[in-house]
């Protein structure tokens, strides 16, 4: 068997793997000549997942040349890509038009109105177009996307017609084709489900809590397999889903879905016609299944049925991420620590040294994932809570985007920790309240922290689940800096905690780091 597979990423690598363990030929394409996985393949075509044309041609001339059995794609928006290839070669696979259903989210939209598919209400717009007319029978909140990108990426939750042009204008930013789609918000827990449909029978291949943070931004920390549900919800949630995929033509392939729970049930948020990106049916369904989706997915690829699968769980996996405040990465901190966490089984490392990093506005900008997986789920989530807790992205103290985040005025994101004890609170307020926050030309030398007031009883956690309290301690351990009770130099006490309570972490070590270092 000879199997091209259009990308060579990080989430095209189990498919490679597998497709090579059943003594396949495999020919991956990417427009990435430096793609991780190119060197895993049989052989690298550099082509452009979006150049139709390109791909067929060196498909035909593969399959001319020694055959081809089959094409498929897993974790990338190019399912529309695959489809193309496929029907024009004759091999096993969707049709163009059905792929684009499940791509175009304008087209998915119409499917499932048609086919009487739960999903938000829905308007298209354009640059030429007026956006608050278009728009002025839909209640806010509303949800404004690009119609062709994944990865939330130009994705913004907006409150009032004032942010409409400019989350309109953004995501056609993102837009292959200029186009965005400005959705009802629906409110309710996440789900994501994988799935391999076999002439028209839909098989559930995981089903996960999705956790999302940060509005008006849908960034994805994490989820969590498999997700706990009563059987009434876990039925009506993948009933909706496959009748969804019945809704976009999808028969044979993949198909990955958000569901959204609402008020009155489940709600289709998309289907795409692939297995997911983000870790899941590549690591974390494997590890709480002990079945291999993508093998599935390969075979009905080439024109064969997947291996039977009885929707049981062997382990709980959850995989969460870690960020960073904006900067450029001067090193990469408690790596082996944080990797040799009990129960810890991969991490994926997104940045390295010297890189510019920023606060996460999609799911593209994030710094890493851990997956953890154990038959206890309390186990496997701390596992993956505590591993991305502990690594430390530490800021170059010189580059200043670091303190305009920490000492700048800024609407969003909120602060690393939003204090909720009283005096903590107050003693934070009475310390910063009129400091003047320049960053040039400061210097505190033999700086000394003074604990807030009632430090070990506040209660917020930082965007990792660590406490205030475990944050001081860590930055006094990693720097050196010994607590006082009691300091004269306010200024230099207001700087410290401005930077923790803004940037946790990395922002007590970028204040050492600046203003305390010779």
């Amino acid at each position: 068997m000879t199997i091209m597979i259009l990308g060579a990423g990080v989430m095209q690598a189990p498919a490679i793997r597998i497709a090579k363990e059943m003594g396949w030929t495999v020919v991956c394409a990417d427009g990435n000549r430096n793609a991780p996985a190119a060197s895993d393949a049989d052989r690298f075509l550099h082509i452009d997942l979006k150049d139709l044309e390109g791909l067929e041609e060196a498909a035909r001339n593969l399959q001319l040349a020694e055959g081809l059995d089959g094409v498929m794609t897993a974790g990338t928006d190019f399912s529309a890509s695959v489809a193309w290839i496929a029907e024009r070669l004759g091999l096993p696979g969707l049709k163009y038009r059905t792929a684009l259903n499940a791509t175009d989210k304008i087209r998915m939209r119409n499917c499932f109105r048609e086919n009487k598919v739960p999903s938000p209400r829905f308007v298209e717009l354009s640059q030429e177009m007026v956006y608050t007319h278009e728009t002025k029978e839909m209640p806010y909140p509303l949800v404004v996307k690009p119609v062709d990108n994944m990865g939330a990426r130009g994705v913004r939750k907006i409150f009032t017609a004032d942010e409409l042009e400019d989350a309109v204008n953004k995501a056609i930013s993102f837009s292959r084709t200029g186009r965005a789609i400005v959705e009802e918000f629906v409110a309710g827990p996440e789900y994501s489900i994988d799935a391999l449909v076999s002439d028209g029978v839909v098989t559930i291949h995981g089903l996960a809590e999705r956790h999302i943070y940060f509005p008006p931004c849908f960034i994805e920390m994490g989820h969590t397999m498999p997700a706990v549900l009563d059987d009434k919800k876990k039925r009506a949630i993948e009933d909706t889903f496959k009748k969804g995929v019945a809704a976009l033509g999808i028969d044979n392939g993949a198909a990955k879905g958000d569901i959204i729970y609402s008020e009155s049930g489940p709600v289709v948020g998309e289907i795409a016609a692939r297995l997911s990106g983000g870790y899941m049916s590549g690591w974390t369904f494997p590890l709480a299944s002990g079945m291999e989706s993508t093998k599935g997915a390969l075979k009905i690829a080439v024109g064969q049925k997947p291996d039977f699968y009885d929707g049981s769980y062997k382990k709980v996996c959850a995989e969460r991420a870690f960020l960073s405040i904006p900067g450029t990465v001067k090193s990469l901190d408690k790596l082996e620590q944080a990797y040799n966490t009990d129960y810890v089984n991969d991490l994926f490392l997104r940045i390295d040294e010297g890189d510019k990093v920023n606060f996460p506005v999609n799911n593209v900008e994030k710094c890493g994932n851990f997956i953890s997986s154990h038959e206890d789920r309390k186990k496997a989530v701390q596992s993956a809570e505590q591993a991305a807790a502990r690594i430390i992205v530490r800021l170059d103290e010189n580059d200043i985007s670091t303190a305009a985040f920490l000492y700048g005025e800024k609407d969003w994101p909120q602060d690393a920790f939003a204090l909720n004890n009283t005096y903590t609170a107050a003693a934070y307020e009475d310390l910063t309240g009129e400091i003047d926050f320049s960053f040039e030309n400061v210097k505190f030398p033999a700086f000394q922290p003074v604990p807030l007031s009632d430090l070990a009883y506040e209660t917020s956690r930082d965007w990792q689940s660590r406490s205030l309290e475990e944050v001081f301690r860590e930055i006094l351990a990693i720097t050196g800096m010994e607590e006082t009770s009691r300091s004269e130099d306010r200024r230099a006490q207001a700087y410290f905690w401005r930077a923790v309570i803004k940037g946790s972490i990395q922002g007590g070590l970028w204040f050492f780091d600046r203003f305390c270092s010779n």
